[in-house]
């Protein structure tokens, strides 16, 4: 007599003495760059990411911790951050430009929907490696049609613009083999 035994993603056949459950063990990086890239051919192509430009150390957020410091030095217009609040509710108002990765864990956020300019800054963790978030990030861009551009140096930046609004993806190692990602968007 033959035993089929069920898994979640496995179907083994034989003798129940003899046939354990073979598991097939999916990294949850690889769930997470598989749901991004559903996502992204969802709505259109992935773009290639082009040759990176540099970084200038006034344009990286390492380091900076206020949402004032994040701002000035994603260029922000002034008005940008009048009475903004930190709350994680922002990150669920982010627009669909500025997207978190899927599977992407929230670490802070803050925003405002001030009328002369509306913010949201968000810092999240994700598994994926450097080259999928800006990927992602860059798609997220052209596929919004804003001029997109890549740079890099000690952390990688992609920068989306178009008239009145503009969004940062900064993207860092973190521990534990995570990538800390820092999406500022403003639209005034």
């Amino acid at each position: 007599s033959r035993a089929v035994s069920y898994s979640s993603d496995v179907l083994a056949y034989g003798k129940p003495e003899e046939t354990a459950p073979q598991r097939r063990r999916i990294k949850p990086a690889d769930l997470a760059r598989d749901a991004a890239r559903i996502e992204l051919r969802e709505a259109g192509s992935i773009e290639e990411l082009p040759i990176a430009e540099g970084l200038l150390e006034d344009e990286s957020f390492s380091g900076l911790s206020t949402l004032r410091e994040i701002l000035d030095a994603a260029g922000a217009p002034e008005p940008c951050g009048d009475g903004a609040s930190d709350s994680l509710e922002w990150a669920a108002k982010m627009p669909d430009v500025a997207a978190i990765m899927p599977h992407g864990m929230v670490q802070q956020a803050a925003g405002s929907d001030n009328p002369a300019c509306a913010v949201r800054v968000v810092r999240y963790l994700t598994q994926v490696d450097v080259k999928d978030a800006l990927q992602y990030h860059f798609t997220k861009g052209s596929q919004a049609k804003f001029e997109v551009s890549y740079k890099s140096s000690d952390t990688d930046l992609i920068k989306a613009e178009r008239a009145g609004q503009k969004m940062l993806a900064e993207i860092d190692e973190a521990q534990n083999g995570l990538r800390m990602v820092t999406l500022v968007h403003w639209k005034n």
